[in-house]
């Protein structure tokens, strides 16, 4: 069984590097709640079996159903933990995840998770060695942002002296240049560019669904339609962000083949 203790705050001994108060970690000991597992679909295949071993070797429970969020160019949809607070709060479970880097900085996510601990739902994060969890309490929460606000605040300053001094800007930090695409070959190049990015973001995607359709596979589901029905079950979003059908299946596996 696996119990939380909070390190006590005595004079700066349990702040880390940048202030932040050292808080609740898992250790073995008494039970408390199971934990339901939360984490971003590209690091899901590796960092939830490092999870699971953690928590199996804490004796803490982790329930069955995991909650994987993809990568989204709207940094404020964050279904996935929705759905995984919800889940938490139907059973009685605390939250866990790994690999969140600056998403903890979200402020939708801060929002969230601060709304979680109101209904008694303790959010932990891994470190990034998974030799440990911490708990990331709403003061820390808004510690780190406001680190992060004050760090940026600064790193903006220094650029904007630095652009003074390369004739960028007036002295006022207006702009002196116009930075407008004017010429065919500007368009042309940016088309270019464009039509790259689109290219990575769907192989970066390939790679990261592959795990999951291989296990699907390995479960018995070959045809297209089955592995549709069960990345349905199990909530994950196709590349667009709607639900899977036999036709996607097979464009994506086809593009899995060629990464091969």
């Amino acid at each position: 069984m696996c119990i939380m203790y909070r390190t006590p705050k005595t004079n700066g001994e349990n702040m880390n590097k940048k202030g932040i108060i050292k808080t609740n970690q898992i250790q073995k000991g008494r039970h408390r709640k199971p934990f339901v597992i939360y984490v971003p679909l590209k690091y899901a295949a590796k960092s939830i079996p490092m999870m699971e071993k953690y928590l199996s070797r804490n004796k803490c429970k982790a329930l069955e159903k995991q909650f994987k969020e993809r990568q989204s160019r709207n940094p404020y949809s964050l279904p996935a933990l929705e759905k995984a607070i919800e889940y938490a709060a139907e059973n009685k479970a605390n939250l866990i995840a790994a690999n969140m880097g600056r998403r903890l900085r979200n402020t939708k996510v801060m929002t969230l998770l601060i709304t979680a601990a109101a209904r008694n739902i303790k959010f932990f994060h891994f470190d990034t060695t998974f030799k440990n969890a911490t708990i990331m309490d709403p003061e820390t929460l808004v510690t780190i942002s406001a680190q992060y606000v004050a760090d940026l605040s600064e790193t903006v300053k220094e650029r904007m002296k630095k652009m003074k001094k390369t004739g960028y800007t007036d002295k006022d930090g207006n702009l002196r240049y116009s930075f407008g695409l004017h010429s065919e070959e500007d368009l042309r190049k940016a088309g270019e560019g464009g039509a790259k990015a689109h290219r990575e973001n769907y192989i970066r995607f390939a790679r990261e669904i592959q795990p999951e359709i291989e296990a699907i596979e390995k479960d018995g589901h070959t045809t297209l339609a089955a592995i549709a029905s069960e990345l349905n079950r199990k909530e994950i979003p196709s590349r667009y962000g709607k639900a899977w059908h036999p036709s996607s299946v097979r464009t994506i596996k086809i593009k899995i083949g060629e990464l091969s």
